[in-house]
């Protein structure tokens, strides 16, 4: 047993509760064939049609990264459904101004009514992955292979931030999956079923991070003091090309890999790193549920660690401020 494996064994002890869903729904989620590859919850426009050069070469590699990109955002998709089913509300399949979240929730809370509401304005937009009018609370999905970084792009911050500011004031949660499966977009030979399969058998541990600790990581002004939590990648501007977007949207924020551990298994002492109080905070350990089967394999039981403002009402008038 590797040392992980054996910390993620000491760890699940203290996860004793099992996670009930929030809509009591049967343990059980089908995903729909046509949507193993490419889920609907993502288009794909890499090129205009007119702009796709006749080269054999390149026609080929846009061919394979879609390919690739499809079978991330198949995983994606997966954990974007079990936030659904775990917390509740429905995936987002969309971009949507911040302008329009009240005139959805004057209406209906109701998936179609809120897709009809998304406008093309220049107000600040943000796609949250699932989204819970009833509740006001809104998720933000990250899948991260072992040993990676949890990124956090400055556009979407930024969208978050615009959201947070709202009266009454919305919860915002990040939730990230840590999984063990390797080359999902390279090995292209593995079969999307089997994909399915090793997801489902590798998925490690989930932590919910809430929008006040995100804010944190993402404060560039304590950026130089905190290089051994967070690092800043943005690359040089350069004026777009048609059919590409702009390289500052690129900009992000990478907490690092030990620091997602250390949430997993001390999140007082890294909250103190960050300056923050951790009485501040509430934490409950889960366990995923038991039992739990996406199309008919069987998901593994795997740790979730839930992070909570204490008095969120407080937090979110402190930082409008």
């Amino acid at each position: 047993m590797s040392a992980l494996e054996n910390l993620l064994l000491n760890i699940s002890r203290l996860h004793k509760t099992e996670l009930v869903p929030v809509n009591g729904r049967k343990l059980e989620l089908k995903i729909q064939r046509d949507k193993l590859e490419l889920p609907t919850s993502t288009q794909f426009k890499l090129f205009e049609d007119d702009q796709v050069s006749t080269h054999g070469t390149k026609r080929k590699y846009n061919m394979r990264e879609k390919i690739c990109s499809s079978r991330t955002q198949a995983i994606s998709y997966l954990y974007e459904k079990l936030i659904s089913i775990f917390y509740g509300g429905f995936l987002c399949n969309a971009q949507f101004d911040i302008l329009s979240v009240d005139e959805a929730r004057e209406v209906r809370s109701d998936e179609e009514i809120f897709s009809l509401a998304i406008k093309n304005g220049d107000n600040i937009k943000i796609k949250p992955d699932v989204v819970d009018l009833e509740r006001n609370i809104y998720w933000e999905s990250k899948c991260i292979a072992n040993g990676g970084r949890l990124p956090l792009r400055d556009d979407q911050t930024a969208g978050y931030t615009a959201l947070q500011r709202r009266k009454p004031y919305p919860k915002i949660n990040f939730m990230m999956f840590k999984h063990n499966v390797e080359d999902i977009r390279l090995n292209l030979e593995r079969s999307a079923d089997k994909l399915f399969s090793e997801i489902c058998s590798n998925t490690q541990y989930a932590i919910v991070i809430p929008m006040s600790l995100i804010a944190e990581f993402a404060d560039l002004s304590k950026l130089a003091e905190r290089n051994d939590l967070v690092y800043r990648y943005a690359p040089k501007r350069i004026a777009p090309r048609k059919g590409r977007k702009d390289p500052t949207s690129r900009h992000c924020l990478y907490v690092k890999n030990p620091i997602l551990y250390g949430l997993l298994t001390e999140p007082e002492k890294v909250i103190k790193d960050l300056g923050l109080n951790p009485q501040e905070y509430t934490f409950k350990r889960v366990m995923s549920p038991d039992e739990f089967c996406v199309n008919d394999y069987l998901l593994r039981p795997f740790p979730i660690l839930q992070i909570e403002d204490r008095d969120h009402e407080s937090w979110s008038r402190e930082f409008i401020r």
